[in-house]
């Protein structure tokens, strides 16, 4: 985003997935520099989505009103020892009524190994009912790997999950979050009822 981007750069970057035998995916902001989008037509790339990045600032002591939740739904962190439990719950999330696959469960395993990252689970009931994420950096808290298992869906276990991590953010010295939805979705607006705004619409490029 800080000028054009050069032939010899797309190869190099293209190397590494091709070394690793890995399609080419790349997500691109609408701040990049132009020469970006016209190397990506020039080599084959296509359109493989569209993602919305919210943000909205945080203040020290940042608490979050959730009204007209189940008094019955919670959330906690999860302990190390949890990851993998965590990680079969959100991927099942994600997986709907499709099977489980080990990429799913190794790209959602990504949080619970990161030394930024903090797994929250929500619970109805004291049953657990779906998970969330938050990653903290230089005054930044990112909110990802959030899904809710399919029969608690619509009761607001998203919206506390949400609620959590901001202020889980706000207590580690965030002064920024973000997250990353699909555009119009229930997530989107989940993260707009707290405050949220949409900062920029980002589009996925793939090159098999």
């Amino acid at each position: 985003m800080d000028g054009p981007v050069t032939p010899v750069e797309m190869d190099r970057l293209e190397y590494f997935y091709h070394s690793r035998s890995d399609s080419i995916r790349i997500e691109v902001c609408p701040l990049a520099d132009s020469t970006l989008h016209q190397l990506l037509a020039a080599r084959g790339y296509r359109l493989l989505e569209f993602s919305n990045m919210l943000a909205r600032p945080l203040a020290a002591g940042h608490r979050t009103e959730v009204r007209a939740l189940d008094d019955h739904i919670t959330t906690r962190i999860a302990t190390p020892a949890e990851g993998p439990l965590w990680a079969d719950t959100v991927a099942r999330c994600f997986a709907g009524h499709m099977p489980i696959t080990q990429e799913l469960i190794d790209v959602v395993s990504c949080w619970t190994y990161s030394s930024i990252g903090s797994c929250y689970f929500g619970y109805v009931n004291g049953e657990i009912a779906g998970g969330g994420s938050v990653a903290v950096n230089a005054c930044v808290g990112l909110l990802g790997g959030a899904g809710t298992v399919e029969r608690f869906r619509n009761r607001g276990v998203q919206r506390a999950l949400i609620a959590a991590r901001l202020e889980h953010a706000a207590r580690a010295g965030c002064d920024l979050a973000m997250c990353l939805t699909l555009p119009g979705s229930g997530s989107q607006r989940n993260c707009e009822r707290h405050g949220f705004r949409v900062a920029y619409t980002r589009a996925k490029f793939v090159l098999d």
